[in-house]
Formats: structure tokens, C-alpha cells, sequence
């Protein structure tokens, strides 16, 4: 994983969406993190540009987790709505890759933009789909923001959420070394969401 480097300048940034659940037409706390971030990223210079990526993984009549996380960023960063792009197909992190892959343009510089435990699997991911990325902390980038956020995200990681979902990345993880493209992590996505 290639993190980011401090002042660094992304002509594109993909923000993932991390997970809605059937029935939850609700953002989750990463992809609500991961959408405040991008907007952050936007305002502050660092993006030029924002692809959400994220399908309908609640099912059709709800919005795409793409859709839904450039919502939450428009009503906190009014202003940016030209400089954001929607992917809604993608139903895993490998399809978010194949899906962004042709919105990029040669030589553009890329960043990824996740919750923290997400980025180093989501990095061997796109790397396998040829999208050689900067990882970019959602936590960080919005932990420099104010000290208020910092305590939300303190709540955060000290939440029993967050440690259910870092023991099933670190179950997720080894998967990606000897799958890289992700394809047998689709096969479980897709039969956890009801889809074929």
C-alpha cells in the first residue's frame, strides 16, 4: 500500500463506500466518514475531482451507496456537486476498481479514499485491476479538521462496530493476497446481498 504523502495534490480521488445493509437506507459510519472526507479533500485543494463508487448493495429501491455518500457530502460542502462523479454498480471493492478504471485518465494522479482499515486490502485490489493508488485515510484527513471530529472519531475506534469490522478485515485480508482481484471476496458479497 502506498499511503499518501502530506501536501500531496490528486488530480482524481475514488471514495468507497463501505457497506449499506438490506433495509438500511442509511449511510454506515465509514461511508459517512469517507463522503465528509471527500468534501474535505475538495474544499482544501487536495482532489480536483471525486468518483464515488458503491451500487445498490440494499437493493434497487434505495439509492446507490455512491449516490447516497455524494448526498451526505453536498449538504456539508455545498458548492461541489461539478466536481463529483457517481460509479453505481459496483456491489464489491474489486468491481469498484474494473467500474472506475475507465474514468481515469493517463497520467492523472489517484488517490483512494476509505476508512483506515479498509485502504490496505482496497490498495492490493486496485493494484491487481491496474490503478496504482495513494491510500488516503478518511480518519485522517478529518481528524485535521477540528477537535471535535477528532473526538467523534475516538468514539469511533473505541466503538465495538469498529472492532467487529477490523477482525473481519483482518479475516478479509488474507483472501486478497492469494485472490488479488478479489473474485472469490465477489462470490461472498454477492451471496451476502442476495444477488446471483
Amino acid at each position: 500500500m502506498r499511503k499518501a504523502v502530506e501536501g500531496a495534490k490528486y488530480d482524481v480521488v475514488i471514495a468507497l463506500g463501505k457497506r449499506k445493509l438490506p433495509g438500511d437506507v442509511h449511510l454506515s459510519v465509514e461511508s459517512r466518514l469517507t463522503a465528509l472526507a471527500a468534501g474535505e479533500l475538495l474544499a482544501n485543494g487536495t482532489a480536483k475531482r471525486v468518483i464515488f463508487t458503491g451500487g445498490h448493495t440494499d437493493g434497487k429501491d434505495n439509492p446507490s451507496e455512491a449516490r447516497s455518500m455524494f448526498y451526505h457530502m453536498d449538504r456539508k460542502y455545498k458548492g461541489y456537486a461539478d466536481s463529483a462523479t457517481l460509479e453505481e454498480g459496483a456491489l464489491d471493492t474489486s468491481n469498484n476498481a474494473k467500474n472506475t478504471r475507465g474514468s481515469i485518465k493517463p497520467g492523472e494522479k489517484v488517490g483512494l479514499l476509505s476508512v483506515d482499515y479498509h485502504l490496505p486490502r482496497a490498495s492490493r485490489v486496485f493494484g491487481s485491476h491496474g490503478i496504482y493508488a495513494d491510500a488516503i485515510g478518511a480518519e485522517g484527513v478529518l481528524r485535521k479538521k477540528s477537535d471535535s471530529m477528532g473526538r467523534v472519531l475516538d468514539k469511533y475506534h473505541n466503538s465495538c462496530r469498529h472492532r467487529i469490522e477490523l477482525l473481519k478485515e483482518m479475516i478479509l485480508a488474507p483472501i486478497s493476497w492469494v485472490d488479488p482481484k478479489g473474485i472469490m471476496l465477489r462470490g461472498l458479497a454477492y451471496l451476502l446481498r442476495g444477488r446471483k
